[in-house]
C-alpha cells in the first residue's frame, strides 16, 4: 500500500508540475495569432491533441495503481488559442475582437461577424460575389428579427417570411430557394439551410465546440442517463461539463451554438450533447467538434421516423463517420451493431460491456432494487463501483459514462467518484426515496420496446408482484396496442389509464390500448391518471414493485406519489393517537 500510496503522490506532484498547457476555461482573446478570417472560417485546429495509439486501439497509460490511473491515452491537450479575461468574440474584417461585459454576456446588438466571413463556401455558386455586410445575430423565425440580423429561411418555411423578415430589417437573406422578386437585400442560395445554418453560427460564435472537449452520445436507448452520467464523471475528474438535453427538443445549430459559446464563457471545459438518429439525418449538429462519441445501443424504437432498423443504424452511424483519426468513439460491445460503427469511423475504437467483454467491463456483484455493486475493470486498473442505479441497463449506462470520461482525459477513480454520486436519473427507472414496505419507479417509456428493455430488466429483482401504470405514449397511434401487449408480457398486474395529454378522449386512447391485450379482463381501467397511480399504490403489497410509466418527465407522477404517502402517513398518525 505504501508504494501505490508514493506512487500516487508522485503522479499527482507531476500533474502539478505538468509545463503542457491544458484547456482553459476562458474564451480566446483578440491577442491570440487565430485572429485572422482566414484562420477562423477554415476550420482547421491549429494543433492537434496528442495521443499516443498503439495499432488500431487505444494505448492506455499508467502506474500500476488501480484508482488513480491516467486516462486511455490522452495527453493534457494544447491550447488552441490563449485564454481571455472577458467577453465573447465577434469577427470584425480581419480581426477577433471581445465585446464587453462580464463572462457569458453577450451585446445584443454589435455586429458579430461580417457576411462573406460566415458564408465562406457555403453558397451553391462559390464564384458568386457575398457582399461583406456586418450581421448581428443569425434569426430563423421571421418575426423576430430586427436590424442588422441575418435570415436564414429553413425548408418549409411560411410564405412571405423573406419579404416580412426584410421589412422587420434583415441585411441579408440565406435560403435554398430564391424569392421570386427583388426583395431589396442579397440573397444567399445553399444546398441544405440547416446544414448551413450550423456552420454558419459556428463561425459566428468562433468555433466553440473546439474549445470544450465535446462528447456526443448516440443510440435509441440509454442516452440520457450515459449522458447525465458523463456530466457528473467530467465534473469529478475536474472537467466542468454542460450538459445539451433532448428533454425540452433539440435546439436549432444557431442556439446550440450559442449555448456552446455560453458554456466557455461561464468556465466549462467540457460539453456532453445527446444526439438523435433523426437530428443527425436533418443536420441538426452540423460545425460541431467531437473529440469523442459514446455507443450505448441501438434496441428496437417506434418513432415511424425509419422505416428499419438499418437506415436508423445508418444514421446513428453518421456522427462516428464525422470524427477525426484524433478522436476516441466508446462502442457498446453487448450491441451486435457496434462493428458496423466501427468499421465506418477513423476514431480510435475502445469498447466496453458486461456480457461480451472490451477494453472497459463491468463484473456485476450484487445487483437488486437498492441499486448496484460491480468491479470496473479497464487497462488503467480496477475499481469498484457502488451505485443506486438500479438494473443492468443503468449497469451498462455507467459503463458507457466511465469509458466516455476516460477518452476525455478524466481518471478512472475520479469517473467512478462522480457516478457513484448519482442517485437517479429523472424519469429513468427512477426509484423514489418513499417510507413503504415496497417500491415505486419511474420511466417514461416512448413506445413498447423501450417498457418491454425496462420490465426485462426490472423482472428478476422483484421478489413480489410488479404493477404497471401505462397510457398512450407520444408516438403513432400504430404503436399503442404493441405497448400494451409488452406491458402484459412483462407485467404482473396493469392500470391502464390516459396517456399522452393532447386533449383527446382518454377512452378512446384506452380503447385502442386494450386491442393489445390478450386477456384484457386482467387490466383495471382508469381514466383519470392521478387516480390510476393511487389506485396502483394502495393494491400494492409488501416486496411489490409499482412501475409508473410518466407521459412526460415524471414530475405529475411525484406529485401523485408524495401526495398519497403524506395522506397515508397522516392516516396512520391519525389512528395511532386514537389508539
Amino acid at each position: 500500500m505504501r508504494c501505490a500510496s508514493e506512487a500516487a503522490d508522485r503522479t499527482r506532484a507531476a500533474r502539478s508540475q505538468d509545463p503542457s498547457p491544458r484547456r482553459s476555461s476562458r474564451r480566446p482573446s483578440s491577442t491570440c495569432a487565430w485572429s485572422t478570417i482566414d484562420e477562423l472560417t477554415t476550420g482547421e485546429r491549429p494543433d492537434a491533441w496528442s495521443r499516443r495509439s498503439e495499432r488500431s486501439s487505444i494505448a492506455w497509460c499508467g502506474g500500476s495503481r488501480t484508482t488513480s490511473a491516467r486516462a486511455p491515452g490522452w495527453t493534457a491537450p494544447p491550447r488552441a488559442r490563449p485564454p481571455s479575461p472577458h467577453g465573447t468574440h465577434i469577427v470584425i474584417h480581419e480581426r477577433i475582437r471581445t465585446s464587453a461585459g462580464p463572462p457569458g454576456t453577450l451585446h445584443p446588438r454589435r455586429p458579430r461577424g461580417v457576411l462573406d466571413d460566415i458564408l465562406s463556401r457555403l453558397i451553391v455558386d462559390p464564384g458568386a460575389p457575398v457582399p461583406s455586410i456586418p450581421v448581428h445575430a443569425i434569426v430563423t423565425d421571421a418575426d423576430r428579427v430586427e436590424p442588422g440580423d441575418l435570415f436564414v429561411a429553413l425548408e418549409g418555411r411560411q410564405p412571405g417570411s423573406i419579404g416580412r423578415a426584410v421589412g422587420r430589417g434583415a441585411v441579408a437573406v440565406i435560403a435554398e430557394s430564391g424569392p421570386s422578386s427583388d426583395v431589396g437585400v442579397p440573397v444567399c442560395l445553399v444546398q441544405d439551410a440547416m446544414r448551413a445554418l450550423g456552420h454558419m453560427a459556428d463561425r459566428l460564435f468562433g468555433h466553440p465546440s473546439r474549445a470544450l472537449r465535446t462528447c456526443g452520445v448516440a443510440g435509441s436507448v440509454g442516452k440520457r442517463s450515459v449522458s447525465v452520467l458523463s456530466q457528473a464523471a467530467l465534473d469529478a475528474a475536474g472537467l466542468a461539463a454542460g450538459h445539451i438535453t433532448q428533454a425540452a427538443g433539440l435546439p436549432r445549430p444557431h442556439r446550440l451554438q450559442e449555448r456552446l459559446s455560453r458554456f466557455c464563457d461561464e468556465g466549462h471545459m467540457a460539453c456532453v450533447v445527446e444526439t438523435a438518429a433523426r437530428e443527425l439525418v436533418l443536420g441538426r449538429f452540423e460545425g460541431l467538434r467531437f473529440d469523442s462519441a459514446v455507443f450505448v445501443g441501438l434496441g428496437e424504437c417506434d418513432d415511424g421516423f425509419f422505416p428499419s432498423r438499418r437506415e436508423r443504424l445508418d444514421a446513428t452511424a453518421d456522427l462516428f463517420r464525422g470524427l477525426s483519426s484524433d478522436a476516441v468513439c466508446a462502442l457498446n460491445r453487448d450491441d451486435p451493431s457496434w462493428e458496423s460503427i466501427a468499421a465506418e469511423t477513423r476514431a480510435k475504437v475502445v469498447t466496453f460491456g458486461l456480457e461480451a467483454g472490451g477494453e472497459v467491463r463491468g463484473q456485476i456483484c450484487r445487483m437488486d432494487l437498492g441499486g448496484t455493486r460491480m468491479d470496473v475493470r479497464s487497462p488503467v486498473g480496477t475499481i469498484p463501483l457502488a451505485t443506486s442505479l438500479v438494473g443492468r441497463l443503468h449497469a451498462t449506462n455507467a459503463l458507457a459514462a466511465i469509458t466516455g470520461a476516460l477518452a476525455l482525459g478524466a481518471d478512472l477513480d475520479d469517473a467512478v467518484r462522480g457516478i457513484s454520486a448519482v442517485r437517479n436519473v429523472p424519469g429513468r427507472m427512477e426509484k423514489l426515496p418513499l417510507p413503504l414496505p415496497f417500491s415505486v419507479l419511474i420511466d417514461v417509456a416512448p413506445d413498447a420496446p423501450a417498457l418491454a428493455s425496462v420490465l426485462t430488466a426490472l423482472r428478476p429483482l422483484v421478489r413480489g408482484r410488479l404493477i404497471v401504470v401505462f397510457g398512450a405514449p407520444d408516438t403513432p397511434s400504430a404503436g399503442w396496442a404493441r405497448m400494451a401487449n409488452a406491458a402484459e408480457r412483462g407485467a404482473d398486474a396493469l392500470v391502464v389509464t390516459e396517456g399522452r395529454d393532447s386533449g383527446e378522449n382518454p377512452l378512446r386512447t384506452i380503447g385502442e390500448l386494450m386491442r393489445g391485450l390478450t386477456q384484457p379482463r386482467r387490466a383495471w381501467l382508469e381514466p383519470s391518471r392521478p387516480d390510476a397511480i393511487r389506485m396502483a399504490l394502495e393494491t400494492a403489497r409488501t416486496d411489490d414493485t409499482v412501475l409508473l410509466v410518466s407521459r412526460g418527465n415524471g414530475s405529475e407522477e411525484r406529485t401523485v406519489v408524495r401526495d398519497w404517502c403524506l395522506k397515508d402517513l397522516e392516516a396512520a398518525a391519525a389512528a395511532d393517537l386514537a389508539e
